[in-house]
């Protein structure tokens, strides 16, 4: 009987007993060094009862028993902001913002909403991670760069470079730099190099930011620019994060003027040296004709030598050493 009084005096409470409270909460949020962080809460009310007096905490790391995440508290004092009174009781709405938020603010955080209305019926959420970086852990760049460029002396020669940021955050504090031959400890490719003095365009800081090109360009080339060159981008905000292209191949080939005046020694020379090959082709056949003229002659002399003597021919070999023996006489027979 007494069970059955509690009951009913409970039940004509113009309170809660019929009222139940759903918070909810999202899971994670990330946020970098510095800037402001909003974590949202809603809720709905289960029962029919139009509600106007209640109110809603944050706690960090522990629902209720954790420390309160209010401007009262030192380390949140002047960092808060609130949903306001209509936010709360119309658009069911418990969020706060914290701003200036550091590494230190990163945990886990816990939205109560509590209603008053004779007695007091509350529910929770069931989180939300906040995740403060440095800057940009949960930031990616993708650079990305054209593998060959062809240039001639004395011209001048762009170097496309433009990348992709993977995160959701929106930078506007960033780099970039160009090296040569090897990324990063190569040496650079800028204007206070006396290499390059005065010989590089680089794109501006709208260009940059809005349009994502850290294009270069490079006045007055020579082969001695020829070589390969890295595209790096940086962003700086509490932390740094860089990313590098995969290199472009810079070609600088002699002018078209120059290329006419080589081809044009190229062809002195051959003309000289076909004169050279003419020559030796004339001594070359002049040889052979005077070869020919002297076999000729000692032919006749030959020929001229040789007589009758005594019904017999006899030959004269000159210089021959049996020159005597060849010349023998032949005796003619006696009548």
């Amino acid at each position: 009987m007494a069970k059955a009084t509690m009951l009913l005096i409970l039940w004509m409470m113009p309170g809660f007993l019929s009222q139940t409270i759903q918070v909810s909460q999202v899971p994670v949020i990330y946020g970098t060094k510095g800037g402001s962080i909003t974590l949202p809460c809603n809720y709905s009310l289960g029962g029919r009862e139009k509600v106007t007096d209640g109110t809603y905490r944050w706690y960090k790391n522990g629902a209720k028993i954790g420390p309160e995440v209010s401007n009262n508290i030192p380390d949140y004092t002047g960092r808060i902001s609130r949903a306001d009174v209509n936010q709360f009781i119309e658009g069911r709405s418990a969020a706060i913002t914290l701003h200036i938020v550091g590494p230190v603010d990163t945990g886990l955080y816990y939205c109560e909403v509590s209603f008053h209305t004779g007695g007091q019926v509350t529910g929770y959420g069931n989180g939300t991670f906040l995740n403060v970086t440095a800057g940009f852990l949960s930031q990616t760049i993708q650079v990305s760069q054209v593998p060959v460029i062809y240039g001639t002396k004395g011209g001048s020669v762009t170097l496309p470079c433009n990348y992709s940021l993977g995160g959701r955050e929106n930078v506007t504090a960033g780099t970039y730099r160009w090296y040569k031959n090897v990324a990063k400890i190569g040496p650079e490719v800028s204007n206070n190099n006396p290499d390059y003095t005065g010989r590089i365009s680089r794109a501006d800081v709208n260009q940059f930011i809005e349009g994502r090109s850290a294009t270069i360009t490079q006045h007055i080339v020579g082969p001695v620019d020829t070589g390969l060159y890295y595209c790096e981008v940086s962003f700086q905000t509490g932390g740094q994060v860089s990313g590098y292209g995969n290199g472009t191949f810079l070609n600088v080939t002699a002018g078209t003027e120059e290329m006419g005046h080589t081809n044009n020694q190229t062809y002195f020379y051959v003309k000289v040296a076909g004169g050279i090959l003419f020559v030796v082709f004339l001594g070359v056949l002049y040889g052979q004709v005077d070869k020919q003229e002297l076999t000729h002659e000692k032919k006749s002399l030959l020929w001229e030598q040789r007589h009758s003597y005594g019904g017999q021919e006899v030959t004269f070999v000159p210089g021959h050493s049996n020159a005597r023996a060849l010349s023998m006489a032949v005796t003619p027979p006696h009548a």
